[in-house]
């Protein structure tokens, strides 16, 4: 899958989620600017960048380290050719399923006002792929493009 635009935002992974820091430095020492997310009032993202050894902080709205930095909005994806979204689990529709607050929901609704929308990839174990249909779905969800696995990339596009 080649990247048109070369920034990527991830994540940095907590509890039990696949390890995608490796994955992200490589990129970063690569040339590949990254951005991570920093959780916001009213459950929304912005967005700063990230590199091996940026400062981090514990987040005042989730249970998660986010890089101290400049944020960006939504505009900031026009910049970014994948985005990393983490998951519990995604069906072979590119449903995902998260872990419940809310805040990629809102953030992927945002991506509309882009001319041009990144990849979307759900960082999944290969067991939390799973067939068409698994997943609920509401109105509000955005499938993803891919799931990525530490043995697989999966296309979900149909």
């Amino acid at each position: 899958m080649p990247l048109e635009k070369s920034g990527v935002a991830g994540y940095l992974p907590s509890g039990s989620e696949p390890a995608v820091l490796k994955l992200l430095t490589v990129l970063s020492q690569n040339g590949h600017p990254i951005y991570l997310p920093v959780c916001q009032a009213d459950f929304r993202l912005a967005w700063t960048r990230w590199f091996p050894g940026v400062e981090l902080r514990r987040s005042s709205y989730a249970p998660v380290l986010e890089p101290v930095g400049e944020l960006h909005d939504v505009q900031l994806m026009n910049s970014i050719g994948l985005l990393l979204i983490p998951a519990l689990a995604v069906d072979a529709r590119g449903v995902r399923m998260g872990q419940g607050g809310g805040y990629y929901d809102r953030f992927l609704a945002t991506l509309s006002e882009l001319d041009e929308a990144p990849v979307l990839a759900a960082v999944v174990y290969s067991t939390e792929v799973l067939a068409a249909g698994a997943v609920a779905s509401d109105t509000w969800d955005q499938a993803v493009d891919y799931a990525l696995t530490p043995e697989f990339f999966q296309d979900l596009r149909c």
